[in-house]
């Protein structure tokens, strides 16, 4: 699935570790103009005519440098399948396309997002706080659902959980370890079993108790905050099976900094890693569906790599060749975007590089937020810039290529007011994430009320679903217990 980027240090000092098991449960497309690289020498592509080599520092943009790309043909347009008065993700796992609601992951069923029963054992959590961060299983398969939720935590960052949902209802799973609270990332299913990579952190509760939210002395502070840096150190990640038949686990190899983590339908696991020491290139690991030891493939642009991607049975791979800075007005401040980006596909044990060229009223920010690749080799992608929700483009932010080649061409996107009868404040969407599923793309666009729609390429006459708001979500859901509060 879409992984979000994630950290892991092996053989040195870090904040992510790992001990024990799982908690017990009953038992091709046509070739570009580009020349292909082979696995010893990685791909080349001729930049835009507008590029310089690339550049590791912002570049300020100057009259006269930018060329007109091709003219764009037309994109395939996209249904409604489904909308939401509230914030909404979209990520990808078994095969289908799965929503998420506050960290509550609603699969595709015959179709339609369907929620499964029993949500009043998640978490309770209001708009974007909460987010689907690992996913595996199936609803109706023997191992039922596993998720990780992630949760913004204000002083923290980032905290996790993990839930499973036996087919009745979600039930919060608790890893545990001294002071430490375990979790996976990222969780996936081979061979009819789910894997984790088990990770460790600070457990979130006491940290904002020992933080200054409880009544502790500089002693009693000291002597949590040892014990935990000491825990952290002794701690060691690596992968365990949380659900189904005994499997043959893959290892990670000693020393790696892992920032990336996909898998694809066969299988395969593929991962981002630097040296854990700070200095080295980029490369990236593959284990094969069987395999133990990682084996290392090149990559088309070690330099410029920003992004891993999994979209069924396709690995690709991203990346920012240049900078600009412009002014924000909506944010009244100046912002760094990619302006230059390509995109890189793996075909058999080769790269096929394909450049990102866009006609004029293009989004002004490259950055990837989605990227897709459909079994005939068309690509579909969502530009924007997760950090400055406020700055809509008025430039549609979904993006295709078609399976022959040729120029990009901005998707078809209905208005705000299209949808929900009414205008945004602003025009325009900002992209929530797109993924490949049940044989269609799916993407997720918010406006800047956090009003969602969920558009698809798959047929259909239904009219959309309309999925319950946020306030409805925390109603249903058990409220964490306030740990501060009077007895």
């Amino acid at each position: 699935m879409h992984g979000r980027p994630l950290l892991l240090i092996l053989g040195s000092t870090l904040a992510l570790a790992c001990s024990g098991g799982p908690p017990t449960e009953p038992a091709p497309a046509k070739a570009d103009a580009t020349k292909p690289a082979t696995e010893a020498e990685p791909a080349k592509t001729e930049l835009p005519a507008k590029a310089e080599p690339a550049k590791a520092e912002p570049t300020t943009p100057k009259p006269g440098d930018v060329t007109t790309p091709p003219v764009a043909s037309a994109a395939p347009a996209l249904r409604v399948a489904a909308t939401r008065k509230s914030y909404l993700e979209v990520v990808a796992s078994g095969g289908r396309p799965w929503l998420s609601l506050e960290g509550e992951a609603v699969p595709l069923v015959d179709g339609k997002f369907t929620r499964l029963p029993g949500t009043q054992g998640l978490m309770q959590c209001f708009g974007w706080q909460c987010n689907v961060a690992e996913l595996a299983g199936d609803p109706s398969g023997p191992n039922g659902v596993w998720l990780v939720l992630e949760e913004a935590i204000e002083r923290v960052g980032e905290g996790y959980e993990v839930y499973h949902h036996d087919g009745k209802a979600w039930s919060k799973k608790t890893l545990r370890e001294g002071v430490l609270v375990g979790y996976y990332a990222p969780l996936v299913e081979r061979r009819g079993t789910v894997i984790g990579l088990q990770q460790w952190q600070p457990d979130p509760n006491k940290e904002l108790d020992y933080g200054g939210e409880g009544d502790h002395s500089a002693k009693e502070t000291a002597k949590y905050e040892a014990r935990r840096d000491k825990e952290l150190r002794r701690a060691k990640p690596g992968f365990v099976r949380v659900s189904g038949p005994e499997v043959v686990l893959p290892k990670v190899p000693e020393g790696s900094l892992l920032t990336e983590l996909v898998t694809t339908t066969d299988g395969t696991l593929w991962a981002l890693a630097r040296p854990s020491s700070g200095s080295g290139p980029e490369s990236l690991l593959m284990w094969a569906p069987d395999a133990v030891e990682a084996k290392t493939v090149a990559l088309p642009d070690p330099q410029h790599t920003g992004r891993l991607w999994a979209s069924d049975g396709t690995v690709l791979v991203s990346g920012c060749l240049a900078t600009v800075i412009s002014r924000d007005n909506a944010l009244e401040e100046e912002v760094q975007y990619c302006s230059e980006a390509y995109v890189a596909v793996r075909e058999g044990e080769t790269w096929q590089r394909i450049p990102i060229e866009l006609p004029s009223g293009a989004p002004r920010s490259l950055e990837m937020l989605g990227l897709a690749r459909a079994p005939d080799g068309a690509l579909w992608i969502a530009f924007g810039d997760p950090w400055y929700e406020t700055a809509l483009p008025e430039a549609s932010p979904l993006w295709h290529r078609p399976a022959a080649g040729g120029p990009w061409a901005p998707v078809p996107v209905p208005t705000p007011e299209a949808v929900f009868g009414e205008p945004a404040t602003k025009t325009g969407w900002i992209a929530r994430g797109l993924v490949w599923g049940a044989d269609a793309v799916w993407a997720v666009l918010i406006d800047d009320g956090d009003r969602s729609v969920v558009l698809t390429s798959q047929p259909g006459s239904d009219p959309p679903t309309e999925l319950p708001a946020d306030d409805r979500t925390k109603e249903e859901r058990t409220p964490a217990p306030d740990l501060f509060a009077e007895p």
